[in-house]
Order: C-alpha cells, then structure tokens, then sequence
C-alpha cells in the first residue's frame, strides 16, 4: 500500500473513539516528514491507553507496556523529545544536500541508528496493542467502527479534494 492511500483511510477514522487510527494517523505524518502535523495528531491523542501503552515509562529507559505510571503529558514530551531529534535529522539531510547538491552517503548524523530502533520499535508497539487489542482476524463488515470526521478535518478535507488545494508535498 502506498501512502496515500494509507493516509486516505485514516482519514476516514481520525475523530475520537478511534485512538489507535488517529495515532496511527500521527506516525503516518511522521513518515512522510511532516513532523507539525504528527505532533499535532500526538498531541490530540496523548491521553489515550494506546499512546500511553506505547510511550508511558520510555524515559527511563523502560520498555515495559504495561508501565502506565508516567504522566500523559512526560509520555508525549517523550515522544515530542523524539519527534525533535527526527526533524533535526531530516534538516541535517536538507542542509547537506542543498550546501553539496547531492546528499552524501559518507554523512553520518549522530545518533542515526538510535532514531531507526526507536522508529521500529514505536511501530512495533503501537502493532502489538492493535493486535491484542483487536486480533488479528480480518473484519469482513467495518461499518460499525466508522467514525464521522470532525467539522475541523472535514473542511481541509473539501479543501484537498475539491477545493484546489491539492495534494500536500512535505
């Protein structure tokens, strides 16, 4: 599946109850670089037992999901901390494209392999709560998990499809 498609379908589900697809909405923009937007999703799910499960105890350095003691707010500043580090990554790559004309494979940013784990490893727990949470059988009829969009999301949506707007490039 390509991203916009995938980013299309989660627009389908991005208004509360739908936690796991509006975070997985916020991971999406992570992706796609557009680290803004995947703070803004981050930050209108930090309350939720998924972005809980997935960042709650990660400061310390732990990597128990069953750890719910850290607060919503030191979860998503955690999370926030590592979004940061993502955008200072991704501007290392502009800058060194932009003063070179062609990005350089000898380039290394400290701390590239640690921002990949992590990166891995947000998916990683962000999946093993949808599956024990939903399983992992195919839902023939997802009618009852539809979710309207907000009126917020709806007009931006207008504005994509039939508004000229277009498609958003990052």
């Amino acid at each position: 599946m390509d991203l916009p498609a995938a980013h299309f379908l989660l627009r389908h589900m991005q208004a509360a109850p739908a936690w796991e697809a509006m975070y997985l909405h916020g991971l999406l923009h992570r992706i796609e670089g557009d680290l803004n937007n995947a703070r803004a999703w981050y930050g209108d799910v930090k309350e939720s037992e998924v972005f809980r499960s997935v960042w709650s105890g990660t400061e310390s350095g732990g990597d128990d999901a069953s750890n719910q003691t850290t607060s919503p707010e030191a979860a998503f500043q955690t999370a926030k901390s590592f979004l940061d580090r993502v955008e200072a990554y991704k501007n290392s790559l502009l800058s060194t494209k932009s003063s070179s004309g062609a990005t350089s494979s000898e380039k290394y940013f400290p701390g590239e392999d640690e921002l990949a784990e992590v990166s891995l490893w947000e998916i990683r727990r962000l999946l093993s709560f949808c599956e024990e949470k939903f399983d992992t059988n195919p839902v023939m009829d997802a009618s009852n998990v539809w979710v309207s969009m907000n009126e917020k999301h709806a007009d931006k949506a207008v504005q994509m499809i039939t508004g000229g707007e277009g498609w958003r490039e990052f």
